[in-house]
């Protein structure tokens, strides 16, 4: 029989929602009777097969492959290498030490010895010993041969099968028959397989990709305005989904009517709200808020070039009931007639302090009174004027919004209020000198100038 290059593309389960927060679990049976390796027994001697397939190198690259290229390093990878029974158990996490060495033991194991091959006994031991709910479990079996006639033959294979249906709901648990070469195929098996659910079958390994789609397990519509609703699906893969696939969503609760096959478009399952009452009738029966139990299940999964799952079937739907807001009139007129007032009081302000009186140009004014305490240091804020004044002068809120912030310099030297501000350009501007003298034309920010009052005291000023 001519060989069979097997280069499955297994992409692993990743990312589930909700109970989402649960990480995966990904078990690999692994058949390693001398059968992989293209030998038979004859008399308990080990042979050639003339129609054997020696694929062991092959398995060993691809689960290499495989493990290498998880990137979820939450997820637990187990395999397991088994003929009559499971040999042994390797557990790791998929972080780069984890891979690296269950990729090893991979590469260097010997599996020198003739058994006959035992699946259903390794199964069960996964059963019992490594799947749990706790995780999102993938069983992946790997095997080029049937269940031996010593351990019960296709009969026990086939119970295993059947039950494995209400074994995986309970366990979160799906699984994967892979057929490694056609020795090992069986047409009581495959049909047994597509009869029972979260299980597939693959028949001829190759360029195959097995893709996830998870849905949200919770989606919600409003009753009053949406007439369709969407549940988005999360891929394991970023390749394109293949075209086509289509999904029966269907509901039979007494409030919606829903049996309707969509195809999934850019990763979305959107499906028409058909609901059994109409909207007057329905806003009076529901509670603000109801759950709404739908199924999903794929409708055309032979038809598709790769096997295509969906880790769940069971949404739900919050369908959502806001009371209708009735507006009061006279409440009405109160909010506008408010918001006009707050519209006119800011514009009012921004004129006030942008344009009107800005803020200096200088951030600091310092007063050498040349009483020996040196220069007073008078920071301006936004500020747009300073008054200097020998009494306390105090400006009310109003004054505040919508003039301006003022500065007060309270000192007995000011015999009488002057104001000192920003004049044009880089020049300070000195208002209400009265008898005092100013001892310059001109004065500019950040040089000093001098001021002197009608008792004769001079102080300097400058402004940064």
């Amino acid at each position: 029989m001519k060989k069979t290059f097997f280069t499955i593309i297994f992409l692993c389960l990743t990312a589930m929602l909700a109970a989402q927060t649960k990480s995966q679990r990904l078990i690999y049976l692994w058949d390693v009777t001398r059968s992989m390796n293209g030998k038979k027994g004859v008399n308990g001697m080990e042979v050639d097969d003339p129609n054997g397939i020696n694929i062991y190198s092959d398995v060993v690259k691809f689960l290499e492959q495989e493990i290498s290229s998880i990137t979820d390093a939450s997820t637990e990878i187990v395999v397991l290498p088994f003929k009559e029974s499971v040999l042994e158990t390797w557990k790791e996490t998929a972080d780069e030490s984890g891979k690296k060495t269950i990729i090893q033991k991979i590469k260097n194991y010997n599996n020198e010895g003739l058994t006959g091959t035992n699946i259903v006994r390794p199964i069960h031991y996964v059963q019992k010993k490594i799947i749990s709910n706790d995780k999102n479990n993938l069983l992946v079996i790997l095997t080029d041969g049937k269940q031996s006639e010593d351990f019960g033959g296709n009969s026990e294979l086939l119970n295993v099968i059947r039950d494995w249906q209400v074994y995986s709901k309970i366990h979160d648990a799906y699984a994967l028959y892979v057929m490694l070469t056609k020795e090992a195929e069986d047409s009581e098996v495959i049909k047994t397989i597509e009869d029972t659910e979260n299980i597939d079958v693959v028949t001829e390994p190759g360029q195959k990709q097995f893709i996830f789609l998870t849905p949200a397990e919770n989606i919600s519509a409003n009753i009053k305005d949406n007439k369709t609703a969407n549940i988005a699906l999360t891929s394991n893969t970023s390749v394109p989904l293949p075209e086509n696939i289509k999904v029966k969503v269907t509901s039979t609760d007494s409030i919606l009517s829903i049996n309707q096959i969509v195809t999934v478009e850019n990763k979305e399952i959107v499906f028409d709200l058909k609901y059994s009452q109409p909207y007057e009738t329905l806003k009076t029966q529901l509670a603000e808020k109801t759950l709404v139990p739908l199924k999903i299940e794929l409708t055309n999964q032979s038809e598709l070039p790769d096997i295509v799952q969906l880790t769940s079937e069971n949404i739900n739907l919050e369908l959502i009931n806001k009371p209708e807001k009735t507006i009061n009139p006279l409440a009405l007129l109160l909010f506008w007639l408010a918001a006009s007032i707050a519209t006119i009081l800011l514009a009012c302000y921004i004129i006030a302090h942008f344009f009107v009186n800005p803020s200096t140009k200088f951030s600091k004014i310092f007063i050498d009174y040349n009483d020996g305490a040196g220069e007073q240091r008078i920071n301006m804020g936004g500020a747009y004027k300073l008054l200097c004044t020998n009494k306390k002068t105090k400006f009310s809120i109003f004054s505040k919004f919508f003039v301006g912030t003022v500065k007060v310099e309270v000192n007995e030297f000011w015999t009488h209020p002057v104001t000192i501000g920003s004049g044009m350009r880089d020049n300070v501007r000195v208002s209400g000198l009265g008898s005092f003298e100013l001892n310059t034309a001109e004065t500019v920010r950040k040089e000093p100038f001098s001021i002197t009052n009608d008792s004769g005291k001079t102080i300097t000023i400058t402004t940064a």
